[in-house]
């Protein structure tokens, strides 16, 4: 008639599900980041060191020739520098990157944005490098 068994054993309590992990940017992403991000600050006030000194060269004198220039100038020579620390800050925050999108346990997306934007800087000094090149031996006319 009346069965005890099934006042014997308790309910089946769910167990609570564990909360989710929630990854965190990695530290490597972060620094390739900030490399990215110093590197394209150096790259863009030497672009427009170098191209304000040339246009104001250039407004002043009718017959401006870029040969004009004075390679001993402060102005180029500060242009210079940050042109040619650039490329080197974004190689290491292509390393940083690379290394960070490697990881398997953090975020990648800071890694992933500090390698396009090193990729894109590397590549617009290689082709600011070769337009100069080009103009030097007289295969662009200007």
């Amino acid at each position: 008639m009346y069965d005890n068994t099934m006042l014997a054993s308790p309910p089946p309590v769910p167990e609570p599900d564990a909360p989710p992990v929630v990854q965190k940017q990695s530290k490597l992403g972060i620094a390739a980041f900030v490399f990215a991000l110093l590197a394209l600050l150096m790259f863009c006030i030497g672009f427009v060191i170098s191209f304000g000194y040339g246009f104001s060269l250039a407004a002043n004198n009718p017959y401006y020739n870029p040969s004009m220039i004075d390679q001993s100038s402060p102005v180029i020579l500060i242009a210079s520098g940050l042109f040619c620390c650039s490329p080197i800050l974004s190689l290491v925050g292509v390393g940083l990157g690379i290394a960070s999108v490697v990881q398997k346990t953090d975020k990648k997306t800071l890694g992933i944005i500090s390698l396009v934007i090193n990729g894109l800087i590397i590549l617009s000094v290689c082709v600011l490098f070769v337009i100069g090149l080009a103009a030097q031996t007289g295969a662009l006319p200007y």
